[in-house]
């Protein structure tokens, strides 16, 4: 929590309120596809990232409303990140969850801020999943879930190994 959610306040208390009173600059935050699609022995991963999707679409919310226009607000979604902290896990295909490259979520953020996106999904077809989700029954989530043996992508997760 200190470091997914918690850091992100510190982060604001120090730069935010410069950019408000100039009217001006842009927040971005890394979350994840996790914070709306969720699975098991991943309860504190998901919570975190969920608190830093929501902090920043209320803190998006009580900006605008303020009327300062010129500040804005970018919410990271990404599938699993090839850093070596989900190693092990996978999903039934192998390409489930999709895992995406530090450096493509670095050129797709730069791209989302130079085009004011409020909210990035990487890789951007997952986002179909995440649009239908809301419209789906969840007992529909869960065959899916299970469907796709998401359900047991933790079940082989080692994450990172340290070299002592």
């Amino acid at each position: 929590m200190n470091v997914n959610l918690i850091a992100h306040f510190w982060t604001l208390k120090a730069f935010l309120g410069g950019m408000v009173e100039r009217d001006r600059g842009h927040i971005v935050a890394l979350s994840s596809i996790t914070a709306v699609l969720c699975g098991p022995r991943l309860v504190d991963y998901c919570t975190s990232k969920a608190g830093v999707a929501m902090m920043m679409a209320a803190l998006r919310q009580e900006i605008l409303y303020q009327k300062k226009y010129g500040v804005g607000f970018t919410t990271i979604l990404p599938t699993k990140v090839d850093t070596g902290l989900f190693e092990g896990a996978k999903g039934r295909f192998g390409m489930l969850p999709p895992t995406v490259k530090p450096e493509y979520i670095a050129m797709k953020t730069i791209e989302a801020i130079e085009r004011d996106q409020t909210y990035v999904v990487l890789p951007p077809w997952f986002g179909a999943l995440l649009a239908m989700k809301p419209l789906l029954p969840q007992k529909l989530m869960d065959v899916l879930m299970r469907f796709t043996e998401l359900d047991e992508a933790m079940k082989e997760f080692t994450g990172h190994k340290k070299e002592i």
